[in-house]
């Protein structure tokens, strides 16, 4: 198969994030309850519009879910971890597969969070910049955007200034943005004059001519980025649910060679018809 610049691109971008980190790290002690059936009730998964979520997206495309017996999965998009943990504590959705620095500081105050396993072990970022910002330095009194104060983007956002010697906390000013759509809309129009983006997001800010200034994927940086997250009273009544959910992001089911294609495909064309929100057309793979 002939594979464009933005395929490849991909493909190697989810090697670094899902292969290389050793990604899943499950916690079997906590599965170890009497096995229940699965939920008759819509299972209700909470995301983020990213490239780390192509397998989930390819898995529910390509009816895996179905096949292993969850046959009512709803997978519900936010635009951070921040408010998927938020939705998860309050019950609103039962399993999450983002969540990151939230899900920890939701446990430390109390809440019954549980991680089970890590998908993404890596800050899967790069720092984009405006075009006139030609180094770092230049930086210095700028706008930038996060998604939300105190979330793993921001986390990423004060290491990667900080490895670029500045202060994060005196030399740039952040702002609660939104998601990864409208942080580039952001920088793109100049209101912030730079942000951590991630494919395909990557792909259409070069389009725009905005310039990587630091790439947080190759720093080798380890960080709980995304995890699938559920609750400690939901692994007690839906043990298998929960057993089979977290089977499908297994290294031998992210590293076969059908969930590769079928992660970009599916990715292909989740992104054309996500885009159509905030650009007058929606970008290909080519």
């Amino acid at each position: 198969m002939n594979k464009s610049l933005p395929f490849v691109i991909f493909e190697s971008f989810v090697v670094k994030c899902f292969l290389l980190p050793k990604a899943i790290v499950a916690s079997t002690i906590l599965l170890l309850s009497p096995a229940s059936i699965l939920a008759q009730e819509p299972l209700r998964a909470g995301t983020i519009f990213s490239a780390t979520q192509a397998p989930l997206w390819a898995a529910k495309e390509g009816r895996y879910f179905e096949k292993y017996g969850i046959k009512n999965l709803e997978v519900i998009q936010f635009s951070g971890g921040q408010p998927v943990t938020r939705a998860l504590i309050g019950g609103d959705i039962q399993i999450s597969t983002t969540g990151g620095a939230a899900v920890v500081n939701a446990r430390l105050k109390g809440s019954d969070t549980v991680i089970i396993a890590r998908t993404v072990g890596v800050f899967p970022y790069t720092l984009y910049v405006s075009k006139e910002i030609r180094d770092a330095s230049a930086l210095r009194g700028k706008k930038v955007a996060v998604s939300t104060v105190g979330g793993s983007g921001y986390v990423a956002m004060q290491y990667a200034l900080r490895k670029l010697g500045l202060d994060p906390d005196k030399d740039v000013a952040m702002l609660q943005v939104g998601d990864f759509g409208t942080r580039l809309t952001s920088l793109a129009s100049g209101t912030v004059q730079g942000s951590l983006l991630l494919p395909p997001f990557t792909l259409r800010a070069k389009e725009l001519g905005l310039r990587p200034l630091y790439d947080l994927v190759g720093s080798g940086i380890q960080y709980p980025i995304n995890q699938i997250t559920t609750r400690q009273s939901f692994i007690k009544s839906q043990r298998e649910t929960v057993k089979i959910f977290s089977r499908l992001w297994s290294p031998d089911w992210l590293g076969s060679a059908p969930i590769g294609i079928s992660a970009a495909k599916c990715w292909e064309k989740i992104f054309a018809k996500q885009t159509q929100r905030f650009y007058k057309r929606p970008m290909t793979f080519g």
